[in-house]
């Protein structure tokens, strides 16, 4: 593995990674975009051309939610998660293969990850008492190749 101190800002991957979309998954539609490997450094432009009309980018991720309660059924939040990319996806969901993602390292493979924090309120809803909704006040998100 490439040292840790080496981590880079994958600024693509930012709007990619933690796209959110409102509705049904059914419904959900992404905003296609490129990712150009090659810029990665110790991969190959010969080996891993630029790739368009990709939709998601895959990946599983570990979260940690700290809730302190108030009077009123409300209270504070702290979250942090961690997503570790998987692969990628085309704009119609399909998944794909033939990138450096999480590939052999020796020969350019490069793992990609991104911690996002965040902190807000939370309460019942004013209509609806048997929902809970959460408000971030601030937040961060960072995404990092290694």
């Amino acid at each position: 593995m490439k040292q840790f101190g080496t981590k880079t800002l994958l600024a693509a991957a930012v709007t990619a990674a933690m796209t959110l979309v409102s509705g049904t998954a059914a419904a959900a539609t992404f905003m296609p975009f490129t990712i150009n490997e090659a810029s990665v450094p110790g991969t190959s432009a010969a080996v891993y051309a630029p790739r368009a009309d990709l939709g998601t980018i895959a990946g599983t991720y570990n979260e940690v939610v700290t809730l302190t309660p108030t009077a009123g059924g409300g209270g504070t939040f702290v979250t942090t998660l961690v997503f570790n990319a998987t692969g990628f996806k085309s704009s119609n969901d399909v998944a794909l293969s033939g990138f450096a993602l999480n590939a052999n390292e020796a020969v350019g493979g490069y793992k990609l990850y991104s911690v996002f924090t965040a902190s807000g309120t939370f309460g019942p809803n004013a209509s609806l008492g048997s929902q809970t909704d959460f408000v971030f006040t601030s937040g961060s998100l960072q995404a990092f190749i290694d």
